[in-house]
């Protein structure tokens, strides 16, 4: 039997996120959010793809890239990330201007946000035998891209607090996201995501 090349057995490793992305991309129930998205579009100048940028905000939660910017650099130097997004050219690799503008934009949308979710979690019903059987519900504190001294630019954000230790308090200016996670399969479905007011 033949040894497998190690060079195409890296490759294929490095190359997996990427197909999985185009599959998640391809699974993903968002032709309405889309639409109306698409609907908001003023005349004049077109700005970058919905649908590129809406995909490079969804990639950056699967790979776990936090700020625009890295995001930028990350569809700047991997073609193959930026091809899973719609990204066929440096030109139409959106800024993080843009990213952030529609992080703003979405605010608007969370209806629609939600019905994704909500058809996804469905989809998985359906596919994983005994999804939802057995489920752990936690809360933890998610930070806001603003701070507390602009709060103008989230202004649903609010400042929380727990306790860490006896004596020690743990402040943030952000959210209060709760979640049920199924226990077999490791997945997370958002049940509510509160402002961080709980002084």
């Amino acid at each position: 039997m033949k040894a497998p090349n190690s060079t195409t057995s890296r490759q294929g490793r490095g190359t997996r996120p990427f197909n999985d992305l185009e599959a998640l991309f391809e699974a993903l129930p968002d032709a309405a959010l889309l639409s109306e998205l698409e609907a908001t579009r003023h005349t004049g100048r077109p700005g970058y793809a919905i649908p590129v940028v809406w995909r490079s905000l969804v990639a950056s939660f699967y790979l776990g890239i936090v700020h625009d910017t890295d995001l930028v650099r990350a569809l700047e130097s991997n073609p193959l990330l930026a091809a899973a997004c719609g990204i066929h050219s440096p030109d139409d690799v959106p800024s993080k201007f843009a990213i952030c503008r529609f992080r703003r934009k979405l605010a608007g949308f969370r209806e629609a946000v939600s019905d994704v979710l909500m058809a996804s979690v469905g989809q998985l019903r359906d596919k994983l035998p005994g999804f939802g059987s057995i489920v752990a519900v936690d809360a933890s504190d998610l930070k806001a891209w603003a701070n507390g001294f602009h709060q103008d630019t989230d202004p649903d954000a609010g400042t929380g607090a727990k306790k860490k230790g006896q004596q020690s308090t743990y402040f943030w200016y952000g959210y209060k996201i709760h979640l049920a996670v199924d226990a077999d399969y490791g997945t997370a479905d958002l049940v509510r995501c509160d402002s961080g007011e709980h002084l």
